[in-house]
């Protein structure tokens, strides 16, 4: 029960014993003055007390969905969570969110509302929360939809501009929505602007990031005749497969690393000056030194760190050359024992030397290559992963 029913209700019911007071003729008006008194006092009471838990709890919810969204780091889940609780909060009928440019939450029944897109250019514009309701009339010139009645509006702004909005919808019988609701809703868009922000910037840096590798990887790729662009395609056909086995983001993510990155342990292989020659390293005592090509996922493994996300990494990159039977290396695991980022890696390997680094006289069209490659399932290759090789057969014609 909110604070205004219990005040209402107690009201009513100091009123009530009061007149009984006068009414039966109990002696003296003062007893029912008594009464009334005291009746207001203990309403007041019980409904100041309940006033500070309502206003307790509501900072609850609202701290609670503050630490909610600042823990995500990705822009769709932070808007989701962003839509649910302002939905919560101000018992909206449908929430979307926009942000850098595009509508990352809110179904397309909503999206494609003239009305709606007037009304974010406006938010846009000025930077204000704006309430509008049906019985203002039409929308900026715009009729409103038959199954909504209010719409309010959330300026998420960065840098004193709203690189994105929150907008609440509700329908008829929810009610409309009043200015006091926009208050409810600052903590949550506070923290969701942060939030929004930091993985807009995360993404961009990780973007830079892989521009880069992309040019150290095929820096060493060309170093060996024929293999350039061979670590970059390896990688777009394991993340493709990745993605129909049902990896999530972050396992797509260190499955792309570990793919561009599964045959950096060739670095030790070159001699300066020398394409596609095994050299030695200056640290080696004996000139003569060669490491057999069987330890280039070992050496691959040992650049990266092996702590966090960059111990998955070296998984996938030490245990590439794994093979299914177990006759593979450098630890002949075999079946599951071998990681599955590395099984993955392996099919795309092999599909990319059968398809592009072969000669020319021995390269296979992508059909005929997927068939050889399932004569080896269950020796070589992992059987699970091949067939989704071959369910993926006409993407890979995409893959350069």
């Amino acid at each position: 029960m909110n604070s205004k029913k219990m005040v209402l209700i107690g009201l009513v019911l100091t009123a009530f014993f009061s007149s009984l007071a006068v009414f039966e003729l109990i002696p003296g008006l003062i007893m029912a003055f008594l009464l009334l008194s005291v009746g207001i006092a203990v309403t007041y009471y019980f409904a100041l007390s309940q006033m500070r838990l309502e206003s307790l709890a509501g900072k609850t919810i609202l701290l609670k969905a503050a630490k909610e969204i600042g823990k995500e780091s990705k822009a769709p889940e932070i808007s989701r969570l962003l839509g649910l609780w302002a939905q919560r909060l101000v018992k909206s009928e449908a929430a979307l969110v926009w942000w850098q440019g595009e509508w990352v939450l809110g179904d397309e029944e909503f999206t494609v509302w003239p009305g709606l897109e007037t009304a974010r250019e406006w938010v846009r514009n000025n930077r204000e929360v704006l309430v509008l309701n049906r019985n203002g009339g039409e929308i900026f010139s715009h009729p409103w939809p038959s199954n909504i009645n209010s719409l309010l509006g959330w300026p998420l702004t960065v840098a004193d501009e709203a690189a994105g909005m929150l907008f609440l919808l509700n329908e008829s019988k929810r009610g409309y929505f009043v200015p006091q609701d926009s208050e409810a809703l600052e903590v949550i868009c506070q923290q969701a602007v942060l939030s929004l922000d930091k993985a807009n910037n995360y993404q961009k840096t990780e973007v830079i990031y892989k521009e880069m590798l992309f040019s150290l990887v095929n820096t060493l790729d060309s170093r060996f005749p024929g293999f350039a662009g061979h670590s970059r395609r390896v990688a777009r056909v394991a993340v493709l497969l990745g993605s129909k086995l049902g990896l999530d983001e972050e396992e797509l993510r260190i499955l792309e690393y570990a793919a561009l990155l599964h045959d950096a342990g060739k670095v030790f292989f070159l001699r300066e000056g020398i394409p596609g020659k095994a050299g030695e390293l200056e640290e080696m005592e004996e000139e003569s030194y060669l490491p057999p090509v069987e330890e280039h996922p070992l050496l691959g493994a040992q650049i990266l760190p092996g702590e966090g996300i960059f111990a998955k990494m070296r998984q996938g990159i030490l245990y590439h050359h794994e093979r299914y039977d177990g006759s593979g290396y450098p630890e002949g695991l075999s079946r599951t024992d071998i990681p599955l980022a590395a099984r993955i890696i392996a099919v795309a390997d092999l599909y990319d030397a059968l398809t592009r680094l072969a000669s020319e006289e021995e390269r296979l069209e992508p059909e005929a290559a997927v068939n050889e490659m399932k004569k080896t399932m269950g020796m070589l290759l992992d059987p699970l992963v091949v067939i989704v090789l071959e369910e993926v057969e006409r993407e890979l014609d995409e893959i350069t």
